[in-house]
């Protein structure tokens, strides 16, 4: 239909791909009346399905090609599972490790492009069996073994079984289970880790901080406990202390990150709706430092939730400015894109049980307004439904209320929400 009828259509062009990789699953089942595929009719078509993705990604982005939100997700989800298809294939023939190496970097890209674009669990367990496949059938260097092991592992860490909805979740254990054997003896002693440091240094660091701390990230979830915190700030000054090896590495700064929350705060971030964001400049400055280099350092894989938190932490301790830049390039991004971009993800509770106060300067058109906040240099945003027995007019002034950010910025959260305080 494409290419005879020039037919060009999104959802098409995603089954051509989907038809490809179904026929290659019917050809590896004993029990199917379908001859074997040769390997290099194999490879063909693994490649034709890679070309039409790259096609459609291409043409999407150029704007020749017109496809929602769905379909661009589930094409970002196509392509990282064909890489790594691609990869895994190679492993499994005794390609040069050289080759194999190649192709699952480039699945590894795919996979981090296609978690900040998808807002589901497929890229995650793609970004597990990938890896685990290569390691269980090819014969690997210390140091390739070695990373795709710390790859594994950080894929475990942005998984949240509790967040995910039931049958995902069913699923994400099930992974977690296969792969836990490839992890769960990572031997790094001296000898070990001396040789992955002189060799990959982000690597060794990785597997050597989340070793001093890996109960944080059992399977069993639950606040950490006094001793789990005590042991992230080890890890955390661990990591601290070699940031200029770390800063390009997405696994180092991610796991940073993670542990530099629990140390300060105790929890987990993201743990839960309206996040508390700590209040000392102290800790606002390092976790905004750490974030911001893991943004950069992720660039177009850069997930949305931590680009919201960067925002919100320029906003609150950094360049306003800069703030603002950020929340309208996340809200340009997630428009018609996400529907959960008004979520109030953080939260930054006043120090004071009166709430933050604060002056109503403008109504931008109905039910919207703009609130001056004392204490902060930069308006926030209001809406008339969240504050019903309020008399909102220019110049009124508001207490009562913290300050909560979602993808299109600061607005102003009632402390009593509905009859339940927050």
């Amino acid at each position: 239909m494409r290419e005879q009828h020039r037919v060009v259509d999104a959802s098409l062009m995603l089954q051509e791909s989907a038809f490809r990789r179904e026929a290659l699953f019917a050809a590896d089942k004993p029990d199917e009346d379908i001859a074997s595929i040769a390997e290099s009719a194999h490879d063909q078509i693994l490649e034709e399905a890679r070309e039409v993705v790259e096609l459609a990604l291409r043409s999407i982005s150029e704007g020749h090609l017109r496809a929602g939100r769905r379909t661009r997700q589930n094409f970002a989800v196509e392509r990282a599972s064909i890489y790594g298809f691609l990869a895994v294939g190679s492993a499994k023939r005794g390609a040069p490790e050289g080759q194999v190496w190649a192709q699952y970097l480039a699945a590894r890209t795919a996979v981090n492009q296609a978690m900040a674009a998808a807002d589901n669990h497929f890229p995650l367990d793609i970004g597990l069996w990938a890896p685990a496949d290569i390691v269980q059938a090819a014969e690997l260097s210390e140091v390739h073994k070695a990373e795709m092991q710390a790859d594994i592992l950080a894929f475990l860490d942005r998984g949240r079984a509790d967040a995910m909805p039931p049958q995902a979740a069913e699923r994400f254990r099930v992974r977690q289970l296969k792969v836990a054997p490839l992890v769960e003896r990572i031997d790094l002693a001296d000898e070990a880790y001396a040789f992955l440091e002189k060799s990959n240094p982000p690597v060794a660091y990785f597997l050597k901080a989340r070793e001093m701390c890996k109960g944080i990230f059992a399977p069993s979830g639950g606040s950490p406990s006094e001793s789990e915190r005590s042991q992230a700030n080890e890890a955390v000054r661990f990591l601290d202390a070699r940031r200029s090896s770390i800063l390009s590495d997405i696994r180092c700064l991610h796991l940073l990150l993670q542990l530099q929350w629990v140390a300060i705060t105790g929890d987990r971030i993201f743990a839960s709706e309206r996040c508390p964001v700590p209040h000392d400049d102290e800790s606002q400055r390092r976790l905004l430092e750490t974030v911001a280099a893991l943004n950069q350092a992720a660039g177009d894989g850069a997930r949305n939730v931590y680009r919201l938190l960067e925002a919100a932490l320029e906003w609150i301790h950094g360049d306003v400015n800069h703030a603002r830049d950020l929340f309208r390039t996340l809200s340009r991004d997630s428009e018609f894109e996400d529907a959960t971009r008004v979520t109030r993800r953080l939260l930054l509770p006043s120090t004071s049980e009166h709430g933050y106060k604060g002056m109503v300067e403008k109504q931008r058109n109905e039910g919207h307004w703009t609130l001056s906040v004392e204490g902060f240099s930069s308006t926030i945003d209001l809406l008339s439904r969240d504050f019903p027995n309020e008399d909102l007019r220019v110049g009124r002034e508001l207490r009562r209320f913290n300050i909560a950010f979602n993808y299109l910025g600061p607005i102003a959260d009632p402390i009593v929400r509905r009859g339940s305080r927050s």
